[in-house]
């Protein structure tokens, strides 16, 4: 399987991503633990991104 197929399987989920967003509590405060989950984990894990 290609990258391209794995992508596509999460095509139908982008619909839902801006309402969900939208009814968050605190958006900004989800966004910043997004991104320092994601640095950490990045980070720790030694990832080749």
């Amino acid at each position: 399987m290609s990258k391209a197929e794995t992508e596509r399987i999460w095509l139908p989920f982008a619909v839902w991503l801006l309402p969900s967003c939208a009814l968050l509590p605190y958006p900004r405060a989800w966004l910043t633990g997004q991104v320092v989950l994601a640095l950490l984990l990045n980070h720790v894990l030694l990832t080749g991104w």
